[in-house]
């Protein structure tokens, strides 16, 4: 042992102590070299003991030998317990001198007399009362009720009902052997006073043996049924998941474990009945904690924090697990002195150390919980024993055909517990992890089921029994990242960005159809295989805004979804191969505008694929080595050039790299043709160029210039050129066909040399309704034009004709084919100087469809509003929950105020104001009618009836909703119900109004979600309530509106034609 000169001074001043320090002396049978134990106490009384002892008599003291038991504990001393069991003894009549340190501390100087036996007393053998005889020093460092409870008196279990048995159960069927090991472990626990007998009946539970780690066997009673009456309590362990926190570079590490830790806690003499088992025909107890029990852990772990807590008030650096103990410290002499200080305290506190499992030599490698801790690299690695166990364990599963699946969870376990120290293990499991879940759940828990294994099973044992694998350490952690990543995806691609460079790309039309959760997986996967695919050895953080998709890649997959494990485990390979480390995390999308919005940037439409049938008649043509112009998703080789990063490029920007022996294929975009005939005549280079057939072209003599070759034609079909979601090319068609009616407005902007930040607020001038309406009206006219052979972008005033009659012989709606003219009107070019919808003609015909189908009203009657009020007046607030207490609110909001779903779903949440009076609010958007001016803020007063309040219905769903509150939801005030709580749109508003109604007796086959506002008014009117105030709250701009389309006879009132023709 290594001492400092301080401590050496002190030594020399304790003379009965210097010669252990040098060669060993004998006392009963025993040597004892030097080892340092301090108790320090707060009351001035501090303890130094320096001694070791070396059994020479194969473990047995002199009182062990005499009787050939060696397992009678320990002697105590001096008033203090030694500190270890089986191994030190000291003379009853042993006094002790104190001289003050030159530490500022008390030092014990310990005489010695080897000449009397070691004294082994009936008290020393109550395993259960070994805390107890701590009482005074548990006093001192913890004023806890709880704890001093348990120390004094014992546990108390705790019932969540009271334990009910109606029969006794057997005991397991033991072998002879392994009748003998429980026989003998009893015996064993009975003279250690763990368990006694008892006449008395109580919870009787059956016994089995299980396996120690250190050898042998130990006795359990299987406590299955009385853990289902004791109170389950949630609580967190430190462990594995601690060490990279604690320990620093170059650390000393040793470890302390304590001997029967469970034994040395008693259990209340109340309780003691319901720990009883059957052995021989008697009736035994336990006195004290037994193996089993389910709140064990929790007990044990809230016992030891006050220890924990007062070492670590002294500055020593500790992990416990339950009877495991890693202390550590940057000096090796300091660690030796904080080790004796935390030894000793173990000892008063009644604890009794296990001298063979602890480590008491300072190391910077040392295994703690089955894994080594390397202090100078920080990293962890699985010792060689377990190494060989687990492959042992997965060569025997392999060679097997069918296997238990208690066999796969044992297996489990051990892999669970090897990944903490054994880089991409996560990603070698989950094939036989998943499964095990899902034959677990088909056999209903039944352990013994046999079952085969899959392919994807047998690929993760077959990795396990590779000591290559096994054999890497894990670094405790991640160095800094040498690049960050940026990711994003939204239902029409995927964008990323990394140094300020974008990229980003669309769905195909099979990875369109994918959950928005496996497309954000994806477009870290794209992203990570753009900017990284070179990358190798080094530690890359990836930023998503999806917290599934970073839980998926941190944990390298996971068994709720099989397509993000799938996903997920593409990833890990791919990062395994590189030795990459990846660090996902996420940022909130406020944060990640960047990404998002290459995510969302409209479809290039100079991105499109050529069919993969008129490709392979190229290359059987040419020798094609390099796709020059593609993206990941159209790429026709596997080498390929993309305009910007992507997943698989090996080249960025064909135009800046040489075509020169390259054999490229090249498919650029129109515009660029001209360039790479200029490339191909500056480097005469050798490729095979795709373009249209356009003689009218610049470009066009050049291409037959350098032409080398005879052209192969390709013939014109819908399929030969299309999109990443399969839509075909224009040129398929018709020349330039955009599909989307906003594209072709913004080229018309274009044309005329309006910005593009103009005309993105010139779009923006037409609501999202009208958008969407007008949308689909091109979509229709698209197709018809598609049918006829005709050109969509054409102004052609007989083909417009033509449409819209055809709408009205297919009975279409009167408003419908309106929709469809306004579409038309807005979007193509005018005819004769007037817009088609002011057309003369287009005018005309629209009359006459109006003069042979006029619009009908959409309802001649109205619900019944106090049939629903009544309805909504039996529904508490207070025992609702908040799905239909939302839909509940939204019904007395929309009959309250005359609002519109749309603008109930856009009322501001952080507008809402509250008084005794009422609320107000505003929107987070114009009112339909509104165009102009600031938003409007509407209130709504009180109602008496807090049932029927909207009110108080309010203040209970922002109480109920406030903790499904986040950044996405915050500024509105309804959201949706389940995870993950978005903002509701309206239609979500639409679906809760019509589901209230229709339960509040109305006809929802009849009456939609808007018609809330027709009968609310409706009423309103009938009670007199005047018509400038109803118009102001629906926000109509005239009575007629009011009158022609919202108000609807009660039939409260008699009509006219009962008064005129009544002749009483």
């Amino acid at each position: 042992m290594v001492r400092s000169s301080q401590q050496q001074a002190e030594l020399s001043n304790l003379q009965p102590i210097h010669r252990l320090s040098g060669q060993p002396f004998r006392t009963g049978g025993q040597q004892f070299r030097h080892l340092e134990v301090h108790t320090n106490r707060p009351l001035g009384q501090s303890h130094r003991h320096r001694f070791e002892s070396i059994d020479t008599q194969q473990g047995m003291s002199a009182d062990n030998r005499q009787t050939g038991d060696s397992s009678v504990p320990p002697a105590r001393f001096g008033g203090e317990r030694d500190l270890f069991e089986n191994n030190t003894a000291q003379h009853p009549n042993a006094g002790s001198s104190r001289s003050f340190s030159n530490r500022g501390r008390y030092v014990s100087n310990l005489k010695s007399d080897s000449s009397k036996p070691v004294p082994t007393t009936e008290k020393e053998i109550l395993v259960g009362t070994r805390i107890s005889s701590g009482a005074e020093r548990w006093a001192e460092i913890s004023s806890d009720p709880w704890i001093l409870g348990v120390v004094t008196s014992g546990l108390r279990l705790e019932f969540s009902s009271y334990p009910i048995q109606d029969i006794t159960p057997a005991n397991t069927i033991l072998g002879a052997s392994q009748w003998d090991i429980c026989n003998k472990e009893i015996e064993d626990m009975l003279r250690k006073k763990a368990v006694v007998r008892t006449e008395e009946r109580g919870f009787v539970s059956n016994v089995f043996i299980i396996p120690k780690k250190s050898g042998g066997s130990r006795p359990v009673i299987n406590l299955k049924r009385l853990n289902t009456f004791i109170v389950y309590r949630h609580f967190k362990m430190e462990g594995v998941n601690l060490i990279k926190h604690i320990v620093c570079t170059n650390d000393w590490m040793a470890k302390l474990d304590l001997k029967d830790a469970y034994f040395s806690v008693p259990i209340h003499k109340e309780d003691q009945r319901f720990l009883q088992f059957k052995w021989k025909n008697s009736l035994f107890q336990f006195v004290c904690l037994p193996f089993g029990l389910s709140s064990a852990p929790w007990a044990f772990t809230k016992l030891m924090k006050p220890v924990v807590a007062y070492l670590r008030q002294q500055g020593i650096r500790l992990i416990i697990y339950l009877d495991d103990i890693l202390v550590l410290n940057q000096s090796k002499e300091r660690l030796v002195e904080q080790l004796a200080v935390v030894s000793n305290l173990l000892v008063s506190l009644g604890f009794v150390l296990n001298q063979e499992k602890s480590q008491l030599t300072p190391a910077q490698e040392l295994e703690f919980l089955g894994l080594l801790i390397d202090s100078t690299s920080l990293s962890l690695s699985l010792p060689r024993t377990k190494q060989e166990s687990i492959i042992s364990s997965c060569k025997e599963t392999l060679k097997k055909e069918r296997i238990p699946l208690k066999e796969i969870a044992s297996i489990l376990g051990k892999f669970t517990w090897a990944a903490w120290a054994i880089p991409f293990s996560h990603a070698h499991c989950r094939g036989i992890q998943n499964l095990y879940i899902d034959k677990l759940k088909s056999s209903s828990g039944d352990l013994k089921t046999k079952i085969y294994l899959t392919i994807e099973a047998r690929n993760d044992l077959t990795w396990w029994t590779s000591s290559q694998n096994l054999n890497k350490k894990k670094a405790l952690i991640d160095a800094l990242p040498s690049v960050t990543i940026y990711a994003d995806a939204s239902l029409s691609g995927w964008g990323a960005v990394c140094n300020e460079v974008r990229t980003g790309g669309p769905w195909t039309t099979s990875d369109a159809t994918r959950h928005i959760n496996e497309l954000e997986l994806l477009a870290g996967f794209h992203a990570l295989r753009s900017f990284s695919e070179r990358s190798r050895s080094c530690t890359i953080s990836l930023r998503l805004d999806n917290s599934s998709a970073v839980a998926y890649i941190n944990k390298m997959g996971g068994s709720k979804s099989s397509h993000l494990n799938n996903i997920a485990l593409e990833i890990a390979n791919w990062c395994e191969e590189r030795n990459i480390s990846l660090q996902a995390s996420h940022l909130p999308g406020i944060f990640n505008a960047v990404a998002d919005q290459e995510s969302r940037v409209r479809e290039d439409w100079s991105d499109w694929m050529l069919a993969k049938e008129a490709f392979h008649s190229i290359q059987k043509r040419w020798e094609i080595e390099i796709d020059l112009f593609a993206a990941h998703w159209n790429a026709q080789l596997e080498t390929f050039s993309s305009w910007r990063p992507q997943p698989g490029a090996v080249e960025t920007d064909a135009m800046s790299f040489s075509w020169i022996g390259r054999c490229g294929y090249a498919f650029p975009p129109f515009s660029l043709i001209k360039n790479c005939l200029s490339k191909i005549r500056q480097e005469k280079a050798t490729l095979v160029l795709v373009c249209p057939y356009w003689p009218s072209q610049s470009w066009f003599p050049s291409i037959l210039d350098l032409a080398c070759d005879t052209p192969i034609v390709l013939r014109s079909r819908p399929d030969l050129l299309v999109s990443s979601q399969g839509e075909p090319h224009p040129l398929t068609q018709f020349q330039d066909l955009p599909a989307n009616r906003l594209e072709i407005i913004r080229r018309q902007y274009a044309s005329q040399g309006i910005p593009e930040q103009v005309g993105n607020l010139l779009l923006a001038g037409s609501r999202d309704s009208t958008r969407a309406a007008y949308q689909s009206a091109w979509v229709t006219w698209g197709n018809w034009c598609s049918e006829q052979d005709r050109n969509p972008l054409r102004n052609d005033l007989n083909n417009i004709l033509l449409f819209l009659t055809e709408a009205h012989s297919k009975g279409k709606a009167y408003n419908t084919i309106n929709i469809y003219r306004s579409m038309l009107s807005s979007t193509l070019d005018p005819i004769d100087g007037l817009q088609i919808g002011k057309h003369p003609l287009v005018l005309k015909l629209m009359r006459g469809i109006y003069n042979s189908n006029p619009p009908k009203p959409k309802y001649d009657c109205t619900w019944d509003v106090d049939m629903v009020v009544n309805h909504l007046n039996r529904l508490a607030n207070e025992e609702m929950t908040i799905a239909p207490l939302a839909r509940k609110l939204v019904t007395l909001i929309a009959l309250a105020s005359l609002l519109r779903v749309s603008e109930i779903a856009s009322i501001a949440r952080e507008s809402l104001k509250i008084n005794e009076a009422g609320m107000s609010f505003s929107l987070l958007k114009p009112r339909k009618a509104q165009r102009e001016g600031a938003l409007k803020t509407l209130s709504i007063k009180r109602i008496r009836d807090p049932r029927i309040d909207p009110v108080s219905c309010t203040e209970r769903y922002i109480l109920l909703s406030e903790g499904f509150r986040n950044q996405a939801n915050d500024k509105h005030l309804f959201i949706g119900s389940v995870k993950p709580h978005k903002p509701v749109a309206g239609s979500t508003v639409a679906g809760w109004l019509k589901r209230q109604l229709q339960e509040g007796g109305v006809d929802v086959s009849k009456f939609s979600a808007h018609s809330t506002r027709g009968a609310a008014s409706s009423k309103a009117a009938a009670a007199g309530i005047p018509v400038q105030s109803i118009l102001n709250t629906a926000n109509w701009s005239s009575e007629s509106t009011f009158t022609k389309f919202y108000r609807r006879d009660l039939n409260k009132e008699p009509s006219l034609a009962e008064v005129v023709l009544n002749l009483e």
